[in-house]
Protein backbone atom coordinates (compact mmCIF):
# COMPACT_ATOMS: atom_id res chain seq x y z
CA UNK A 1 0.00 0.00 0.00
CA UNK A 2 2.80 2.39 0.96
CA UNK A 3 4.48 1.81 -2.39
CA UNK A 4 1.34 2.78 -4.26
CA UNK A 5 1.42 6.25 -2.74
CA UNK A 6 5.15 6.86 -2.95
CA UNK A 7 5.86 10.14 -4.68
CA UNK A 8 7.40 9.89 -8.09
CA UNK A 9 10.46 12.06 -8.52
CA UNK A 10 9.89 14.13 -11.61
CA UNK A 11 12.67 14.57 -14.09
CA UNK A 12 13.81 18.01 -15.19
CA UNK A 13 12.21 17.43 -18.59
CA UNK A 14 8.86 16.59 -16.98
CA UNK A 15 8.99 19.68 -14.76
CA UNK A 16 9.80 21.89 -17.75
CA UNK A 17 6.95 20.32 -19.74
CA UNK A 18 4.54 21.15 -16.90
CA UNK A 19 5.83 24.74 -16.65
CA UNK A 20 5.40 25.12 -20.42
CA UNK A 21 1.67 24.47 -19.95
CA UNK A 22 1.29 27.33 -17.47
CA UNK A 23 -0.06 30.50 -19.17
CA UNK A 24 2.28 32.74 -17.16
CA UNK A 25 5.66 34.06 -18.26
CA UNK A 26 8.23 32.33 -16.03
CA UNK A 27 11.99 32.91 -16.15
CA UNK A 28 15.03 32.27 -13.97
CA UNK A 29 18.13 34.47 -14.26
CA UNK A 30 21.46 34.12 -12.48
CA UNK A 31 23.39 36.85 -10.67
CA UNK A 32 24.81 38.12 -13.96
CA UNK A 33 21.33 38.44 -15.44
CA UNK A 34 21.74 35.50 -17.81
CA UNK A 35 18.60 33.56 -18.73
CA UNK A 36 19.11 30.08 -17.26
CA UNK A 37 15.50 28.93 -17.65
CA UNK A 38 12.28 30.26 -19.16
CA UNK A 39 9.02 28.61 -20.16
CA UNK A 40 7.31 28.58 -23.54
CA UNK A 41 4.98 31.47 -22.67
CA UNK A 42 7.96 33.72 -21.79
CA UNK A 43 9.75 32.92 -25.06
CA UNK A 44 6.56 33.37 -27.06
CA UNK A 45 5.98 36.82 -25.53
CA UNK A 46 9.43 37.88 -26.75
CA UNK A 47 8.73 36.46 -30.19
CA UNK A 48 11.42 33.79 -29.82
CA UNK A 49 10.76 30.46 -31.54
CA UNK A 50 13.89 28.57 -30.53
CA UNK A 51 14.90 28.51 -26.86
CA UNK A 52 18.55 28.42 -27.90
CA UNK A 53 18.17 32.04 -29.04
CA UNK A 54 17.70 33.17 -25.44
CA UNK A 55 19.56 30.66 -23.25
CA UNK A 56 22.50 32.27 -21.45
CA UNK A 57 21.75 35.73 -22.76
CA UNK A 58 21.50 38.89 -20.68
CA UNK A 59 18.89 41.59 -21.18
CA UNK A 60 21.51 43.79 -22.87
CA UNK A 61 21.83 41.16 -25.59
CA UNK A 62 18.10 41.29 -26.35
CA UNK A 63 17.87 45.07 -26.01
CA UNK A 64 16.31 45.36 -29.45
CA UNK A 65 13.33 43.30 -28.24
CA UNK A 66 12.60 45.10 -24.96
CA UNK A 67 12.59 48.91 -24.76
CA UNK A 68 12.81 49.58 -20.99
CA UNK A 69 15.52 47.03 -20.13
CA UNK A 70 17.18 49.30 -17.56
CA UNK A 71 14.05 49.45 -15.41
CA UNK A 72 13.76 45.65 -15.41
CA UNK A 73 17.43 45.28 -14.45
CA UNK A 74 17.05 47.74 -11.58
CA UNK A 75 14.22 45.80 -9.96
CA UNK A 76 16.25 42.58 -10.41
CA UNK A 77 19.22 44.16 -8.64
CA UNK A 78 17.01 45.47 -5.83
CA UNK A 79 15.43 42.04 -5.21
CA UNK A 80 18.85 40.33 -5.17
CA UNK A 81 20.34 42.99 -2.91
CA UNK A 82 17.54 42.75 -0.35
CA UNK A 83 17.10 38.97 -0.75
CA UNK A 84 13.35 39.39 -0.88
CA UNK A 85 10.43 39.29 -3.27
CA UNK A 86 8.33 42.08 -4.73
CA UNK A 87 5.04 42.37 -6.56
CA UNK A 88 4.28 45.27 -8.87
CA UNK A 89 2.80 46.33 -12.19
CA UNK A 90 4.94 47.42 -15.10
CA UNK A 91 4.34 48.64 -18.62
CA UNK A 92 6.90 46.92 -20.86
CA UNK A 93 7.46 47.55 -24.55
CA UNK A 94 8.33 44.34 -26.42
CA UNK A 95 8.93 44.45 -30.17
CA UNK A 96 7.45 47.98 -30.15
CA UNK A 97 4.20 46.74 -28.58
CA UNK A 98 2.91 47.84 -25.20
CA UNK A 99 2.12 45.21 -22.55
CA UNK A 100 0.91 45.61 -18.98
CA UNK A 101 2.24 42.99 -16.55
CA UNK A 102 1.61 41.92 -12.99
CA UNK A 103 5.11 40.85 -11.95
CA UNK A 104 6.35 38.80 -9.00
CA UNK A 105 10.12 38.64 -8.56
CA UNK A 106 11.61 36.25 -6.01
CA UNK A 107 15.23 36.02 -4.87
CA UNK A 108 16.42 32.39 -4.92
CA UNK A 109 18.73 31.77 -1.95
CA UNK A 110 21.44 29.21 -1.26
CA UNK A 111 22.53 29.23 2.40
CA UNK A 112 21.23 32.79 2.72
CA UNK A 113 23.15 33.94 -0.34
CA UNK A 114 21.22 35.05 -3.41
CA UNK A 115 22.10 32.96 -6.42
CA UNK A 116 19.44 34.05 -8.88
CA UNK A 117 16.01 35.52 -9.42
CA UNK A 118 12.73 33.90 -10.39
CA UNK A 119 10.39 36.12 -12.38
CA UNK A 120 6.69 35.28 -12.79
CA UNK A 121 4.71 37.60 -15.04
CA UNK A 122 1.04 37.77 -15.94
CA UNK A 123 -0.12 39.73 -18.96
CA UNK A 124 -3.08 41.97 -18.16
CA UNK A 125 -5.39 42.83 -21.02
CA UNK A 126 -6.06 46.51 -21.62
CA UNK A 127 -9.77 46.00 -20.96
CA UNK A 128 -9.08 44.31 -17.64
CA UNK A 129 -6.60 46.97 -16.59
CA UNK A 130 -8.82 49.82 -17.72
CA UNK A 131 -11.75 48.36 -15.78
CA UNK A 132 -9.62 48.37 -12.63
CA UNK A 133 -8.45 51.89 -13.35
CA UNK A 134 -11.97 53.13 -13.98
CA UNK A 135 -13.23 51.66 -10.73
CA UNK A 136 -10.46 53.23 -8.67
CA UNK A 137 -10.29 56.47 -10.59
CA UNK A 138 -13.96 57.34 -10.58
CA UNK A 139 -14.26 56.43 -6.90
CA UNK A 140 -11.49 58.92 -6.11
CA UNK A 141 -12.64 61.38 -8.73
CA UNK A 142 -16.14 61.63 -7.25
CA UNK A 143 -14.70 62.65 -3.89
CA UNK A 144 -12.10 64.99 -5.37
CA UNK A 145 -14.56 66.86 -7.58
CA UNK A 146 -17.18 67.07 -4.84
CA UNK A 147 -14.87 68.84 -2.36
CA UNK A 148 -13.96 71.95 -4.41
CA UNK A 149 -17.43 72.16 -5.97
CA UNK A 150 -19.05 72.15 -2.51
CA UNK A 151 -16.68 74.91 -1.39
CA UNK A 152 -17.52 77.00 -4.45
CA UNK A 153 -21.28 76.53 -3.96
CA UNK A 154 -21.07 77.35 -0.25
CA UNK A 155 -19.00 80.47 -0.95
CA UNK A 156 -21.44 81.69 -3.60
CA UNK A 157 -24.38 81.12 -1.23
CA UNK A 158 -22.59 83.09 1.47
CA UNK A 159 -21.98 85.97 -0.93
CA UNK A 160 -25.60 85.96 -2.08
CA UNK A 161 -26.87 86.12 1.50
CA UNK A 162 -24.48 88.92 2.44
CA UNK A 163 -25.27 90.98 -0.65
CA UNK A 164 -29.00 90.81 0.08
CA UNK A 165 -28.52 92.36 3.51
CA UNK A 166 -25.34 94.47 3.55
CA UNK A 167 -23.60 97.14 1.50
CA UNK A 168 -20.90 95.72 -0.79
CA UNK A 169 -18.29 98.30 0.26
CA UNK A 170 -18.59 97.17 3.89
CA UNK A 171 -17.56 93.64 2.97
CA UNK A 172 -14.66 94.20 0.60
CA UNK A 173 -12.31 91.81 2.47
CA UNK A 174 -14.96 89.10 2.58
CA UNK A 175 -15.52 89.48 -1.15
CA UNK A 176 -11.79 89.25 -1.91
CA UNK A 177 -11.37 86.14 0.25
CA UNK A 178 -14.43 84.55 -1.31
CA UNK A 179 -13.19 85.25 -4.84
CA UNK A 180 -9.83 83.68 -3.92
CA UNK A 181 -11.59 80.54 -2.58
CA UNK A 182 -13.55 80.25 -5.82
CA UNK A 183 -10.37 80.74 -7.88
CA UNK A 184 -8.35 78.12 -5.97
CA UNK A 185 -11.09 75.52 -6.06
CA UNK A 186 -11.71 76.16 -9.74
CA UNK A 187 -8.01 75.44 -10.30
CA UNK A 188 -8.40 72.19 -8.36
CA UNK A 189 -11.18 71.11 -10.69
CA UNK A 190 -9.09 72.11 -13.71
CA UNK A 191 -6.13 70.12 -12.35
CA UNK A 192 -8.30 67.02 -11.89
CA UNK A 193 -9.64 67.40 -15.43
CA UNK A 194 -6.11 67.73 -16.83
CA UNK A 195 -4.98 64.62 -14.95
CA UNK A 196 -7.92 62.70 -16.36
CA UNK A 197 -7.09 63.81 -19.92
CA UNK A 198 -3.40 62.95 -19.41
CA UNK A 199 -4.21 59.44 -18.16
CA UNK A 200 -6.49 58.89 -21.13
CA UNK A 201 -3.73 59.96 -23.52
CA UNK A 202 -1.19 57.76 -21.76
CA UNK A 203 -3.34 54.64 -22.01
CA UNK A 204 -4.08 55.39 -25.64
CA UNK A 205 -0.35 55.84 -26.39
CA UNK A 206 -1.11 59.41 -27.39
CA UNK A 207 1.53 61.41 -25.50
CA UNK A 208 2.85 63.90 -28.04
CA UNK A 209 5.95 65.97 -27.35
CA UNK A 210 6.55 69.47 -28.68
CA UNK A 211 10.35 69.21 -28.77
CA UNK A 212 12.56 72.28 -29.03
CA UNK A 213 16.09 73.12 -27.94
CA UNK A 214 16.13 74.92 -24.58
CA UNK A 215 18.52 75.69 -21.76
CA UNK A 216 17.33 73.10 -19.25
CA UNK A 217 19.31 74.72 -16.40
CA UNK A 218 17.62 78.12 -16.65
CA UNK A 219 14.22 76.44 -17.16
CA UNK A 220 14.48 74.53 -13.86
CA UNK A 221 16.01 77.51 -12.04
CA UNK A 222 13.13 79.77 -13.15
CA UNK A 223 10.61 77.24 -11.82
CA UNK A 224 12.34 77.25 -8.42
CA UNK A 225 12.40 81.06 -8.31
CA UNK A 226 8.73 81.32 -9.24
CA UNK A 227 7.64 78.81 -6.58
CA UNK A 228 9.83 80.56 -3.98
CA UNK A 229 8.02 83.79 -4.89
CA UNK A 230 4.63 82.08 -4.81
CA UNK A 231 4.13 83.32 -1.27
CA UNK A 232 1.37 80.91 -0.24
CA UNK A 233 3.37 78.63 2.05
CA UNK A 234 5.09 79.52 5.30
CA UNK A 235 8.64 78.32 5.94
CA UNK A 236 9.07 77.17 2.34
CA UNK A 237 12.52 77.50 0.84
CA UNK A 238 13.64 75.92 -2.42
CA UNK A 239 17.42 75.79 -2.77
CA UNK A 240 18.62 75.50 -6.36
CA UNK A 241 22.10 74.26 -7.20
CA UNK A 242 23.75 73.27 -10.47
CA UNK A 243 27.09 71.86 -11.58
CA UNK A 244 26.63 73.34 -15.06
CA UNK A 245 25.85 76.93 -15.97
CA UNK A 246 24.07 76.19 -19.23
CA UNK A 247 22.92 73.07 -21.07
CA UNK A 248 20.94 73.22 -24.31
CA UNK A 249 19.02 70.00 -24.89
CA UNK A 250 15.82 68.99 -26.67
CA UNK A 251 12.69 68.67 -24.54
CA UNK A 252 9.05 69.69 -24.30
CA UNK A 253 9.18 72.78 -22.11
CA UNK A 254 5.58 72.67 -20.89
CA UNK A 255 5.80 69.00 -19.98
CA UNK A 256 9.19 69.32 -18.27
CA UNK A 257 7.89 72.25 -16.23
CA UNK A 258 4.92 70.14 -15.22
CA UNK A 259 7.23 67.28 -14.19
CA UNK A 260 9.41 69.49 -11.99
CA UNK A 261 6.49 71.45 -10.50
CA UNK A 262 4.70 68.19 -9.66
CA UNK A 263 7.77 66.76 -7.88
CA UNK A 264 8.27 69.97 -5.90
CA UNK A 265 4.54 69.96 -5.09
CA UNK A 266 4.87 66.44 -3.67
CA UNK A 267 7.82 67.52 -1.54
CA UNK A 268 5.76 70.40 -0.14
CA UNK A 269 2.80 68.14 0.63
CA UNK A 270 4.73 65.50 2.51
CA UNK A 271 6.73 67.84 4.71
CA UNK A 272 6.05 69.13 8.21
CA UNK A 273 7.08 72.64 9.21
CA UNK A 274 10.66 72.83 7.95
CA UNK A 275 9.97 72.94 4.22
CA UNK A 276 13.45 73.02 2.72
CA UNK A 277 13.56 71.46 -0.73
CA UNK A 278 16.82 71.01 -2.62
CA UNK A 279 16.70 71.02 -6.41
CA UNK A 280 19.95 70.26 -8.21
CA UNK A 281 21.16 69.59 -11.77
CA UNK A 282 24.20 67.62 -12.86
CA UNK A 283 25.43 65.58 -15.83
CA UNK A 284 25.98 61.83 -15.56
CA UNK A 285 26.27 59.11 -18.22
CA UNK A 286 25.17 61.42 -21.06
CA UNK A 287 22.01 62.41 -19.21
CA UNK A 288 20.90 65.57 -17.48
CA UNK A 289 19.96 64.60 -13.92
CA UNK A 290 17.42 66.74 -12.06
CA UNK A 291 17.14 65.93 -8.36
CA UNK A 292 14.29 67.07 -6.08
CA UNK A 293 15.13 66.24 -2.47
CA UNK A 294 13.24 66.93 0.76
CA UNK A 295 13.51 66.08 4.46
CA UNK A 296 9.84 65.24 4.91
CA UNK A 297 7.84 62.17 5.88
CA UNK A 298 9.59 59.74 3.56
CA UNK A 299 8.12 56.66 1.88
CA UNK A 300 8.02 53.12 3.25
CA UNK A 301 9.85 50.31 1.46
CA UNK A 302 6.53 48.70 0.56
CA UNK A 303 5.12 51.89 -0.96
CA UNK A 304 8.29 52.46 -2.99
CA UNK A 305 7.39 49.40 -5.06
CA UNK A 306 4.18 51.03 -6.33
CA UNK A 307 4.94 54.74 -5.96
CA UNK A 308 4.64 55.36 -9.71
CA UNK A 309 1.44 53.33 -10.12
CA UNK A 310 -1.89 55.07 -10.57
CA UNK A 311 -3.71 55.96 -7.34
CA UNK A 312 -0.89 54.85 -5.04
CA UNK A 313 -0.41 57.13 -2.06
CA UNK A 314 2.16 57.36 0.67
CA UNK A 315 0.89 56.95 4.22
CA UNK A 316 0.47 60.70 4.68
CA UNK A 317 -1.21 61.38 1.34
CA UNK A 318 -4.90 61.72 2.10
CA UNK A 319 -4.84 63.92 5.17
CA UNK A 320 -5.44 67.57 5.92
CA UNK A 321 -2.15 68.57 4.32
CA UNK A 322 -3.12 67.58 0.83
CA UNK A 323 -5.70 66.03 -1.42
CA UNK A 324 -5.47 64.30 -4.76
CA UNK A 325 -6.26 61.16 -6.73
CA UNK A 326 -2.67 59.97 -6.46
CA UNK A 327 -2.11 59.97 -10.22
CA UNK A 328 0.52 62.72 -10.29
CA UNK A 329 3.61 60.52 -10.09
CA UNK A 330 2.19 58.05 -12.61
CA UNK A 331 1.77 60.92 -15.07
CA UNK A 332 5.25 62.25 -14.25
CA UNK A 333 6.80 58.83 -14.94
CA UNK A 334 5.09 58.58 -18.32
CA UNK A 335 6.07 62.12 -19.32
CA UNK A 336 9.69 61.39 -18.40
CA UNK A 337 9.66 58.13 -20.37
CA UNK A 338 8.13 59.95 -23.35
CA UNK A 339 11.39 61.94 -23.38
CA UNK A 340 13.28 58.59 -23.46
CA UNK A 341 14.30 59.36 -19.90
CA UNK A 342 13.89 57.59 -16.59
CA UNK A 343 12.92 58.42 -13.02
CA UNK A 344 13.97 56.85 -9.76
CA UNK A 345 13.30 57.51 -6.08
CA UNK A 346 15.31 57.10 -2.90
CA UNK A 347 13.48 57.37 0.39
CA UNK A 348 13.42 56.39 4.03
CA UNK A 349 10.55 56.85 6.46
CA UNK A 350 11.07 59.89 8.65
CA UNK A 351 14.11 61.09 6.70
CA UNK A 352 12.69 62.37 3.43
CA UNK A 353 12.76 61.46 -0.25
CA UNK A 354 14.76 62.20 -3.37
CA UNK A 355 13.30 61.94 -6.87
CA UNK A 356 15.79 61.96 -9.74
CA UNK A 357 14.74 62.37 -13.36
CA UNK A 358 17.22 61.68 -16.14
CA UNK A 359 16.73 63.42 -19.48
CA UNK A 360 18.96 62.39 -22.42
CA UNK A 361 21.65 64.93 -23.27
CA UNK A 362 20.44 65.27 -26.85
CA UNK A 363 20.50 68.35 -29.07
CA UNK A 364 18.37 68.01 -32.20
CA UNK A 365 19.61 70.06 -35.11
CA UNK A 366 17.26 72.18 -37.20
CA UNK A 367 14.87 72.71 -34.26
CA UNK A 368 14.05 76.30 -33.37
CA UNK A 369 15.60 77.72 -30.24
CA UNK A 370 13.28 78.87 -27.49
CA UNK A 371 13.48 82.65 -28.04
CA UNK A 372 10.02 83.18 -29.53
CA UNK A 373 8.47 80.17 -27.80
CA UNK A 374 9.14 81.75 -24.41
CA UNK A 375 6.37 84.23 -25.17
CA UNK A 376 3.96 81.48 -26.17
CA UNK A 377 4.62 79.39 -23.05
CA UNK A 378 4.99 82.26 -20.62
CA UNK A 379 2.16 81.07 -18.38
CA UNK A 380 4.28 79.17 -15.87
CA UNK A 381 2.61 81.09 -13.04
CA UNK A 382 -0.74 79.64 -14.09
CA UNK A 383 0.71 76.11 -14.14
CA UNK A 384 2.27 76.60 -10.70
CA UNK A 385 -1.02 77.89 -9.30
CA UNK A 386 -2.84 74.88 -10.71
CA UNK A 387 -0.33 72.21 -9.61
CA UNK A 388 -0.09 73.63 -6.08
CA UNK A 389 -3.83 74.21 -5.73
CA UNK A 390 -4.46 70.86 -3.99
CA UNK A 391 -2.17 71.70 -1.07
CA UNK A 392 -4.03 72.88 2.00
CA UNK A 393 -2.20 75.10 4.47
Amino acid sequence: MEGRFMRKKLSREEIESILDLIPLQIAYRDLEGKHIYFNKSYASQLGINKKEELYGKKYEEINELIYNVNQIKKTDEEVLKRKTNIEYKEVIYINNKKYIYEINKIAILDKNNAKGILSIMKTISYDEELDKLKEGFFSNLTHEFRTPINIIITTIQLLENQLKVFNISDYKNLLLKSIERIRINSLRILRLSNNFIDLTNIYNDNVNLNLHNYDIVSTVEDICLDINNYGKFKNLKIIFDTEIEEKIVSFDKVKLERIVINLISNSIKFNDGNRIINVSIYLKNNKVNISVKDNGYGISEKKLQTIFSEFSNSEKRLNKVSEGCGVGLAIVKNLVEAHKGEIKVKSELGKGSEFIIKIPDVFIKDLENDSWLNKVYNNREERINMELSDIYE
